[in-house]
């Protein structure tokens, strides 16, 4: 038993001293402090920064061709509901018996009129 509370207290005294050799400077300003580790470590932060930007920056601009590919499917989808409706409305009148305007069918194939 005496033992195992010697070992926890070198334990916990080692992980104290550690803690105190590995600390960050809490405002490492490059600008104001005299010490290299801190201005490294401030040229890191920005260096990934950076990095993290273009690829934001990256999936920004896929994103956006992905959302003009997406409207232009939309636009050719509402041209294509318009004819469909129109086509439609023909299909319901020749079922009833009216008569339809063929002109566009004649203009195309003069020889069906």
């Amino acid at each position: 038993m005496k033992n195992i509370i010697i070992l926890s207290n070198i334990l916990l005294l080692s992980l104290f001293i550690y803690n105190f050799y590995n600390t960050i400077e809490p405002y490492c300003n490059p600008e104001l402090s005299q010490n290299d580790k801190c201005k490294s470590q401030y040229e890191q932060t920005i260096y990934k920064n950076d990095e993290n930007i273009n690829r934001v920056m990256e999936k920004i601009s896929t994103l956006k061709k992905k959302i003009m590919n997406i409207g232009s499917g939309i636009l050719k989808n509402t041209k294509h509901t318009g004819k469909n409706s129109k086509t439609l409305d023909k299909m319901r009148k020749l079922d009833t018996g009216e008569e339809i305007d063929n002109s566009d069918a004649c203009e195309k194939h003069p020889e069906a009129c």
